[in-house]
């Protein structure tokens, strides 16, 4: 997966081959919030070669929580929006064996906060290491304007007041346990655009990480 990821490049000269290796690495990690009532824990690393903070979601689904549903949910792109009170719209672009090119537009998370949209690549990597069930999702950032020019003036004028978020990756990650259970894992560093001060955003992230996760376990519940 990591050699795919050489041929996507990255916003702000960033190294999408580096970044997922940073965010898969479990070294580095401490405790942003414990577990909260829904099960999830929060994690955060500092990222050196961008100068910002990533965060790591963590969930046990119990043996009893259909976890194929819950993949397909995450992997349904054209739906994500169905799911999530945070978004206008998602549009899968363009699908080719393993790799999928989309984007999404987000709502105003608050007052004088401008709508946000991101153009991202997905990787899948299904059955991890030949682990039946083990399955990852990989997203990285790239450049929309010159892969797909006429999506990005449609957006650009039907939401003349978004910000892109031209810098975010992480991942999805689904490990089965020997005790019947499921690691469930989401990765995630970002920088927001505009005039938001970067800090503040990962601080935002942190507490609305939860919440995205359970977005999509919900409805598998």
């Amino acid at each position: 997966m990591l050699q795919l990821l050489l041929s996507i490049g990255g916003a702000f000269g960033a190294d999408p081959k580096a970044i997922h290796k940073t965010l898969d690495d479990e070294s580095g990690w401490a405790l942003h919030t414990a577990e909260n009532a829904e099960g999830v824990t929060v994690y955060k690393k500092s990222v050196p070669s961008l100068g910002l903070e990533a965060f790591k979601g963590v969930l046990i689904l119990d043996a009893s929580v259909d976890v194929d549903a819950v993949y397909e949910l995450v992997a349904d792109l054209e739906n994500h929006d169905k799911h999530s009170k945070h978004l206008h719209e998602s549009t899968l672009i363009e699908a080719e064996g393993k790799q999928d090119w989309f984007f999404e537009v987000a709502k105003s998370p608050g007052p004088f906060i401008s709508e946000r949209y991101w153009f991202n690549t997905t990787i899948t990597t299904k059955d991890v290491g030949g682990t039946d069930g083990h399955h990852k999702r990989a997203w990285s950032s790239f450049d929309a304007a010159a892969k797909y020019p006429d999506i990005v003036t449609d957006l650009q004028t039907r939401y003349p007041d978004a910000v892109l978020v031209a810098l975010t990756y992480g991942s999805w990650e689904w490990e089965p346990l020997a005790d019947g259970t499921t690691r469930m894992t989401y990765r995630t560093v970002t920088h927001p655009g505009g005039n938001v001060p970067a800090g503040m955003y990962a601080t935002v992230s942190g507490k609305t990480l939860p919440d995205n996760m359970m977005t999509f376990v919900r409805p598998a519940l």
